[in-house]
């Protein structure tokens, strides 16, 4: 920051951000642990870095990592080898391995995650900068987080309220059970 001559409150002001938000992200308080998306792409701009150069460090359980999906990654599955590099989406547009706007190194996450969903806007629960990691082999249960897809496309994000034979109620919104695909949020990664 020093050579580009910008100070923390310069930055977190160009951001959008309270005076104090980029000193506490870079020494360490409790809040921002990591830089959510939108921050992170504003922080790259005026710093002329890649936004990749900003995402959580190794020292945490992700370890985000840039680049093209793995060679074998085919669409709605990942090979054995490449079980530790998940797919991550932004919380709009289409849950496709070619629509991925990252991969990341997830080591230590649960066997069975099939992706992980960044979040930019609230979302029940989950808040803007939070990482849902989303398991589509495990039934939800109303109360469950769940995300809510028709093809490759995701709907909405939410509490699921209600199940039954024919449709399904999401934050309120009821979908033809026949038409989408209801995959449970199982873990999260908190900004």
């Amino acid at each position: 920051m020093s050579e580009r001559r910008f100070t923390a409150a310069y930055i977190s002001a160009a951001c959008g951000m309270n005076a104090s938000y980029m000193h506490q992200y870079l020494f360490g308080r409790k809040s921002p642990r990591f830089l959510p998306y939108e921050i992170r792409l504003k922080v790259a701009e005026l710093l002329a870095l890649r936004e990749t150069d900003l995402r959580p460090d190794a020292g945490k359980k992700l370890q985000p990592t840039s680049g093209p999906a793995p060679a074998s990654a085919q669409p709605g599955q990942i090979q054995s080898q490449d079980m530790a590099m998940l797919p991550v989406y932004l919380d709009h547009g289409d849950i496709r391995p070619d629509m991925a706007c990252d991969w990341i190194a997830a080591p230590d996450s649960p066997h069975g995650i099939n992706h992980g969903i960044w979040i930019t806007t609230e979302r029940g629960r989950l808040r803007r900068g939070d990482l849902a990691y989303v398991r589509r082999s495990i039934p939800p249960r109303p109360g469950d987080l769940v995300t809510v897809q028709q093809d490759a496309r995701l709907l909405t994000i939410g509490t699921l309220d209600a199940l039954t034979g024919d449709s399904i109620t999401v934050n309120g919104q009821a979908y033809d059970r026949n038409l989408v695909t209801i995959c449970k949020i199982v873990s999260a990664l908190f900004a």
